[in-house]
């Protein structure tokens, strides 16, 4: 069910908050389908967020009505999921901040109307900068990065949950206004592992390999893809 909007929607400006993957598309939770996410805070006094917020919440509560003029028995049981989820620090405490994830499948499949054949249909998510021109190079923002996002609003119900919300799968375009460049190797230091360093004069030394008795697998690192 579905009877939200179909024109595109640009949110307010956010900063990324965690796991980004916009120029190559990465497995799902369940690790079954390929891709496009990245998970971003707004701040709930940021410009525009209240606006937004509420453009967002009037789109829940058509559905919810619309569900309700269907099956009235649900009255009494039908419940809204709020836009977003709230976060709090270690102590506790919200922060002021509230945060999303936005996702869009890289591969819908679909059947041809005409012979009735199984196609797939490629996605891709835009990347611009904050004049507009598209970024090709690869890039790695990383939390702190700011940006706006344009995607199609999808309100949703599930019988299962009796639940109506917001579902912001359907990402078409991030343009990035901040770069914070994703630092990280993606690895545990030896410490954070629990590991001691041991002066043995017979111990293993990794420094001690040159280039040419590397692996040669040729791929990047875990935790170093790209934007």
């Amino acid at each position: 069910m579905a009877r939200e909007e179909k024109n595109l929607v640009t949110t307010p400006r956010m900063t990324v908050a965690g796991f980004t993957a916009i120029q190559k598309p990465t497995l799902d939770f369940n690790k079954t389908t390929l891709e496009y996410q990245i998970k971003v805070a707004l701040e709930a006094d940021a410009r525009g967020a209240a606006a937004w917020l509420k453009k967002m919440e009037a789109l829940v509560d058509a559905e919810f009505d619309a569900v309700l003029e269907e099956n009235p028995k649900l009255k009494k049981v039908l419940k809204k999921k709020e836009v977003g989820q709230v976060e709090y620090d270690d102590d506790g405490e919200e922060t002021g901040r509230i945060l999303f994830s936005f996702k869009q499948k890289a591969e819908i499949t679909y059947k041809d109307r005409k012979t009735g054949e199984e196609k797939v249909f490629k996605k891709t998510v835009g990347l611009v900068d904050s004049k507009g021109q598209h970024i090709k190079k690869p890039i790695k923002a990383g939390p702190g990065s700011e940006v706006y996002l344009s995607f199609e609003p999808n309100a949703y119900y599930t019988a299962k949950d009796k639940e109506v919300g917001m579902s912001f799968n359907r990402l078409a375009g991030v343009q990035l206004m901040k770069l914070v460049e994703y630092e990280g190797s993606g690895e545990q230091s030896a410490e954070d592992m629990g590991f001691a360093q041991h002066d043995e004069e017979d111990g293993f030394d990794a420094g001690a390999f040159t280039d040419d008795q590397d692996d040669g697998d040729g791929g990047a690192d875990e935790g170093e893809d790209e934007f």
